[in-house]
Protein backbone atom coordinates (compact mmCIF):
# COMPACT_ATOMS: atom_id res chain seq x y z
CA UNK A 1 0.00 0.00 0.00
CA UNK A 2 2.83 2.37 0.89
CA UNK A 3 4.61 1.57 -2.42
CA UNK A 4 1.44 2.21 -4.39
CA UNK A 5 0.99 5.70 -2.91
CA UNK A 6 4.70 6.46 -3.46
CA UNK A 7 4.33 5.37 -7.07
CA UNK A 8 1.29 7.58 -7.62
CA UNK A 9 3.05 10.60 -6.08
CA UNK A 10 6.23 10.18 -8.13
CA UNK A 11 4.50 9.43 -11.44
CA UNK A 12 4.00 13.13 -12.41
CA UNK A 13 7.69 13.83 -11.65
CA UNK A 14 8.77 10.91 -13.83
CA UNK A 15 6.57 12.11 -16.71
CA UNK A 16 7.91 15.67 -16.46
CA UNK A 17 11.48 14.32 -16.38
CA UNK A 18 10.93 12.22 -19.49
CA UNK A 19 9.39 15.18 -21.33
CA UNK A 20 12.33 17.39 -20.39
CA UNK A 21 14.84 14.80 -21.59
CA UNK A 22 12.99 14.42 -24.89
CA UNK A 23 13.06 18.17 -25.50
CA UNK A 24 16.88 18.43 -25.26
CA UNK A 25 18.36 18.54 -28.77
CA UNK A 26 20.60 15.59 -29.58
CA UNK A 27 23.02 17.61 -31.68
CA UNK A 28 23.19 20.46 -34.12
CA UNK A 29 20.55 20.05 -36.76
CA UNK A 30 21.14 21.23 -40.28
CA UNK A 31 19.01 21.15 -43.35
CA UNK A 32 20.98 21.59 -46.57
CA UNK A 33 19.90 24.35 -48.93
CA UNK A 34 17.63 23.46 -51.81
CA UNK A 35 19.37 25.92 -54.13
CA UNK A 36 23.10 25.71 -54.90
CA UNK A 37 25.11 28.10 -52.72
CA UNK A 38 27.49 29.33 -55.39
CA UNK A 39 30.79 31.09 -54.86
CA UNK A 40 32.82 27.95 -54.19
CA UNK A 41 34.30 27.52 -57.67
CA UNK A 42 36.73 29.95 -59.25
CA UNK A 43 37.16 30.29 -63.01
CA UNK A 44 37.27 27.02 -64.93
CA UNK A 45 40.40 27.21 -67.07
CA UNK A 46 41.45 25.18 -70.07
CA UNK A 47 44.84 24.27 -71.49
CA UNK A 48 46.36 20.82 -71.12
CA UNK A 49 43.23 19.46 -69.48
CA UNK A 50 40.87 21.51 -67.32
CA UNK A 51 41.28 22.84 -63.79
CA UNK A 52 39.23 24.96 -61.41
CA UNK A 53 40.05 26.21 -57.88
CA UNK A 54 37.55 25.28 -55.16
CA UNK A 55 37.16 27.07 -51.82
CA UNK A 56 35.38 24.96 -49.20
CA UNK A 57 35.00 27.80 -46.71
CA UNK A 58 31.24 28.05 -46.99
CA UNK A 59 30.01 28.80 -43.49
CA UNK A 60 26.43 28.21 -44.67
CA UNK A 61 27.23 24.56 -45.36
CA UNK A 62 29.27 23.98 -42.24
CA UNK A 63 32.38 22.00 -41.51
CA UNK A 64 31.90 19.18 -44.04
CA UNK A 65 34.06 17.79 -46.85
CA UNK A 66 32.80 18.24 -50.40
CA UNK A 67 33.03 15.95 -53.42
CA UNK A 68 33.57 17.28 -56.93
CA UNK A 69 32.87 15.64 -60.27
CA UNK A 70 34.23 17.04 -63.54
CA UNK A 71 32.83 15.82 -66.86
CA UNK A 72 34.04 16.76 -70.32
CA UNK A 73 31.28 15.91 -72.76
CA UNK A 74 31.37 16.04 -76.55
CA UNK A 75 31.01 13.89 -79.63
CA UNK A 76 34.59 12.58 -79.62
CA UNK A 77 35.92 12.59 -76.02
CA UNK A 78 37.83 9.84 -74.19
CA UNK A 79 38.62 9.83 -70.44
CA UNK A 80 36.48 12.91 -69.80
CA UNK A 81 35.46 12.01 -66.23
CA UNK A 82 37.32 12.79 -63.00
CA UNK A 83 36.33 13.25 -59.35
CA UNK A 84 37.80 13.97 -55.96
CA UNK A 85 37.20 15.24 -52.44
CA UNK A 86 38.19 18.45 -50.69
CA UNK A 87 38.55 18.47 -46.92
CA UNK A 88 36.26 20.44 -44.66
CA UNK A 89 37.21 24.12 -44.49
CA UNK A 90 39.98 23.64 -47.06
CA UNK A 91 41.03 24.64 -50.55
CA UNK A 92 41.73 22.43 -53.53
CA UNK A 93 41.73 22.17 -57.29
CA UNK A 94 39.38 20.14 -59.44
CA UNK A 95 41.18 18.99 -62.56
CA UNK A 96 40.68 16.56 -65.38
CA UNK A 97 42.74 13.39 -65.19
CA UNK A 98 46.35 13.71 -66.30
CA UNK A 99 47.11 10.00 -66.69
CA UNK A 100 45.44 9.09 -69.00
CA UNK A 101 44.65 12.60 -70.21
CA UNK A 102 41.26 13.53 -71.56
CA UNK A 103 41.51 13.39 -75.36
CA UNK A 104 38.99 14.61 -77.88
CA UNK A 105 38.16 16.68 -80.94
CA UNK A 106 35.45 19.23 -81.56
CA UNK A 107 33.05 21.20 -79.38
CA UNK A 108 32.82 20.18 -75.73
CA UNK A 109 31.02 21.15 -72.54
CA UNK A 110 32.92 21.04 -69.25
CA UNK A 111 30.66 20.52 -66.24
CA UNK A 112 31.80 20.78 -62.61
CA UNK A 113 29.41 19.64 -59.89
CA UNK A 114 30.16 20.00 -56.17
CA UNK A 115 28.13 17.94 -53.70
CA UNK A 116 28.13 17.24 -49.99
CA UNK A 117 26.02 14.59 -48.30
CA UNK A 118 23.86 14.12 -51.38
CA UNK A 119 23.04 17.81 -51.91
CA UNK A 120 24.32 19.77 -54.89
CA UNK A 121 26.18 22.84 -53.64
CA UNK A 122 27.29 24.21 -57.00
CA UNK A 123 26.90 23.24 -60.64
CA UNK A 124 29.01 25.13 -63.20
CA UNK A 125 29.62 24.52 -66.89
CA UNK A 126 31.58 26.12 -69.73
CA UNK A 127 31.65 25.49 -73.45
CA UNK A 128 34.73 25.26 -75.60
CA UNK A 129 36.66 23.25 -78.17
CA UNK A 130 39.01 20.34 -77.68
CA UNK A 131 42.00 19.46 -79.86
CA UNK A 132 43.66 16.30 -78.56
CA UNK A 133 44.43 16.85 -74.83
CA UNK A 134 44.14 20.67 -75.16
CA UNK A 135 40.90 22.41 -74.27
CA UNK A 136 40.11 25.97 -75.34
CA UNK A 137 37.22 27.33 -73.26
CA UNK A 138 35.03 30.31 -73.98
CA UNK A 139 34.17 29.65 -77.62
Amino acid sequence: MYLKSLYLRSLPLIIVGILLLCSIPSGPSFSPPHEPLGGMVGTIRGGFGVKAPIDNYQIAWGNRPVTWVMEIEGDFVLFGYSSGTIAAMGKGTARSSLLPPAIGFGPVTVTLTITAEGSVLEHTSRNGHMIGPFILLGF
